[in-house]
């Protein structure tokens, strides 16, 4: 017995005491692997940028082997995101343990959970620096703690090219004008029967940019007009329904979401009967969309039009059976608009949009190698208005933009030299730009909401003077500025309000998104058990945005959302949810919640145990009337916030307000049903908050002569919006010295108050009237009719 006693012992020493030591030393050595990942990360993304510039110069062979390697860094980089994020999740588990649990076997079941937890992230560290020990082999690369950037873009031809602030406004458009003539007069004159003129051609060519001009122009001659965005993916129902909200003013749109097809169309007939229209449907491909919507679209003989944009020739030729057409096949521009295109977008002011002599020659050659296509032009363009003014530079340009053009006539060119602007992008904004892949074609995202998505995906750095909201702001500013985003609306004040990539664009991410495995699209309709299986099939999920109908048929969210540990950003906006689910204090990581247009109203008590989230978002364009959440006391520990929008203050009002000037991070306040005894709570919630930003009041009753008159010191307060049936205007409001928007609704003011405000530069909305105030100047009253 003995004898088999000692023969264990030694084989424990020889064989399970090795691996043992091991297994202990990576369970111990995992929070320091952990963060180092975390420091790596930075340096693999700067790796795979640079790799990835290499394969896109690259041809043959070559560029295979470069694509593959970015390939196996992008996977490899995931893992190692992937070990982070779970070790995370992990630790947050732990830390949100019950403290008082301080029993021994407590602490031994836990000791024995975060050992086993350990060993699991061990393992699969061991399997990435495993799988980088096979990168460095086969690439001859340094040890990974070396890791950096292979020092910018000193190997790749367009290292200076830096683009200078390019948004081809209405007014900028060149070589439009004999098209847009001829699209102006079948418009407004010709035949009485209803005709459908369509604008054919390929891809880049300003079909949608021509018939935007031309509708803005001629739609005031008709009694009802309609922009509709049809694409590849729509449905019948879906563009119907567009056209009645385009047609209807909004006080009386009535619910169309549950009418069937032929109701939809009778709808949109019963509108257009005997009135002149036009309606333009930009970008169709289905050569049987006019067999779905000619029944809507009646003919009673008064010279309505509806005018289609497309690629394709059968499109046009499907109207033929059942309408009168006209057809323009829209041309690329001749090369002498061509030149004039590219001298304005190349060269700006600084020369008068005149090219140097010593330059003319080489930009005629690269205008010729963009075929006449406007979108190539603007690009290119604006890769060389930073480019110094130089032959050599020039010519060195033209010599790697030439090969890529003369490959192919049709989309292929124009792919080439939008890559080279995607390659031309720091690292820093690629996953930004690549993110517009997750959005449909032709989809126009809010600005708001697109750099809240960014900010939750980890892909905006912050910086010591800056919000992440301010340097979110930058990353956009600078894609529109580099042509690669387009604005689609702008604000009554002038600012962005959404924005989109041209189709080609999209084309060139949604491949790169394919290449580098980004993102990957699955489509199929929502269901209640598709919601509850999400947080076990997408557990590392930090995004989930419910997109217009994708509840409408009220799924509900179940408890199980909690286990979204690492969720940051979650829309519910218009959907039918009521109630958020007691899981929700679980969502530790939370950042953003937004229940616009929602069926929310009261906030559960889990609901203060999100410490990070930085923008609730509960309000409509009604300001209170159906959005505005309840809250009880409570909010203050949420001292992270800094949007919030609409609360309801005459819920548990008085603790609400001292609850408030907690929130000494807040940016934007939206308050309803405001009680008049609570305006002196209100002075002292605003001097409290010396970071606002932007103000919402909505009163509930009449207030009196003085119950918004209080000296209040909001030294960043630019935007005021006040609802309420006041007598006189609030003298603090014309003490701001940064305002730049104010809007009074349902006032009932007796006194003018634009003598308080001439001497400023601020943007007025009144309830009936509109003014716009300049500098020692008046401009002319406008009515709204608001």
């Amino acid at each position: 017995m003995e004898k088999l006693q000692e023969i264990a012992a030694s084989l424990a020493v020889d064989y399970l005491l090795p691996p043992l030591k091991k297994a202990v030393n990576s369970v111990m050595e995992v929070p320091r692997d952990v963060a180092e990942m975390k420091d790596k990360l930075d340096g693999i993304q700067a790796i795979i940028h640079d790799v990835d510039k290499m394969a896109a110069a690259e041809e043959g062979n070559s560029h295979d082997g470069l694509k593959a390697k970015v390939k196996q860094l992008v996977e490899t980089s995931f893992c190692m995101e992937d070990i982070v994020d779970e070790y995370m999740i992990h630790e947050e588990k732990q830390l949100g343990d019950d403290p008082g649990c301080a029993a021994l076997p407590c602490k031994a079941i836990d000791f024995v959970k975060t050992t086993a937890s350990r060993f699991q992230f061990a393992y699969m560290n061991e399997d990435v620096k495993s799988e980088f020990g096979g990168i460095k082999e086969r690439n001859g690369s340094e040890d990974s703690s070396q890791i950096q950037s292979s020092g910018g873009n000193q190997n790749i031809p367009f290292d200076n090219l830096r683009m200078a602030p390019l948004y081809l406004k209405e007014a900028e458009v060149v070589g439009f004008d004999g098209p847009r003539d001829t699209l102006e007069k079948w418009l407004k004159e010709g035949r009485k029967k209803r005709t459908v003129i369509s604008v054919v051609g390929m891809g880049g060519l300003g079909k949608t940019t021509l018939a935007k001009k031309v509708f803005d122009k001629v739609r005031t001659h008709f009694t009802l007009h309609a922009w509709i965005t049809v694409s590849q993916s729509y449905t019948i129902e879906g563009l119907l329904r567009d056209m009645l909200l385009k047609f209807v003013e909004e006080e009386k749109r009535v619910d169309h979401s549950s009418m069937d097809k032929k109701s939809l169309i009778d709808q949109v007939r019963k509108h257009l009967h005997h009135k002149r229209y036009v309606v333009v449907f930009d970008d169709v491909w289905n050569t049987l969309f006019w067999q779905e919507m000619e029944f809507a679209l009646i003919d009673d003989e008064n010279g309505s039009r509806i005018l289609i944009t497309t690629r394709n020739q059968d499109v046009v030729n499907s109207c033929k059976r059942s309408a009168v057409i006209k057809v323009h096949e829209l041309q690329p521009l001749t090369l002498e608009k061509s030149l004039e295109l590219f001298y304005t977008k190349a060269f700006g002011s600084e020369f008068g949009g005149h090219c140097p002599s010593n330059l003319k020659d080489i930009s005629t050659e690269i205008v010729k190698k963009c075929h006449g296509l406007p979108l190539a032009i603007v690009v290119i363009g604006g890769l060389l208005f930073d480019e110094k003014k130089e032959i050599l530079k020039w010519q060195r340009f033209y010599e790697n933009l030439s090969s890529e053009l003369g490959k192919n006539p049709s989309l292929s060119p124009v792919k080439k030299i939008l890559n080279f602007s995607y390659h031309d992008l720091p690292y820093n904004l690629k996953p930004c730009f690549l993110y517009f892949g997750i959005y449909p074609e032709d989809y126009k995202v809010e600005r708001g909401t697109l750099i809240l998505q960014w900010i939750a995906e980890g892909f905006v750095k912050s910086e010591a003077t800056e919000t992440l909201e301010e340097v979110a702001e930058k990353y956009l500013n600078e894609l529109i500025q580099r042509s690669l985003v387009q604005v689609s609306s702008f604000t009554k004040g002038g600012k962005i309000k959404s924005c989109g990539v041209h189709d080609l664009v999209h084309e060139i991410i949604r491949e790169k998104n394919e290449d580098l495995s980004f993102c990957h699209s699955a489509s199929g309709q929502l269901s209640e058990s598709s919601v509850e299986r999400m947080p076990t099939n997408y557990r590392l999920l930090r995004v989930l945005h419910f997109e217009g109908d994708s509840l409408y048929n009220y799924v509900p969210l179940t408890e199980n959302f909690g286990d979204l540990s690492l969720l940051t950003y979650l829309s519910l906006k218009n959907t039918k949810i009521e109630n958020l689910p007691k899981s929700i204090g679980a969502l530790h990581n939370l950042e953003t919640l937004d229940l616009r247009y929602s069926g929310v109203r009261m906030m559960p008590r889990e609901f203060y145990k999100l410490k990070k989230l930085r923008h609730l978002l509960a309000h409509d364009r009604f300001f209170g009337l159906m959005g505005r959440v309840q809250m009880e006391g409570g909010i203050g520990v949420l001292t992270s916030l800094q949007t919030l929008r609409d609360m309801e203050a005459d819920y548990d009002a008085e603790e609400v307000m001292k609850e408030l000037e907690r929130l000494t991070q807040l940016r934007v306040l939206g308050l309803t049903d405001v009680r008049e005894e609570f305006t002196s709570s209100l002075c002292s919630l605003i001097n409290k908050l010396q970071h606002l930003e932007k103000l919402y009041i909505k009163a509930q009753y009449k207030l009196g002569v003085n119950d918004l008159q209080f000296d209040v010191c909001a030294p960043v307060l630019q935007k005021v919006r006040i609802v309420a049936r006041l007598k006189e205007f609030p003298n603090w409001v014309a003490k701001l010295q940064n305002l730049v928007r104010l809007s009074l609704g349902k006032s009932c003011l007796t006194d003018d108050p634009l003598p308080l405000l001439k001497d400023r530069q601020i943007y007025c909305i009144g309830f009936f009237l509109k003014t716009i105030y300049e500098t020692g100047s008046v401009s002319k009253l406008i009515a709204t009719g608001v």
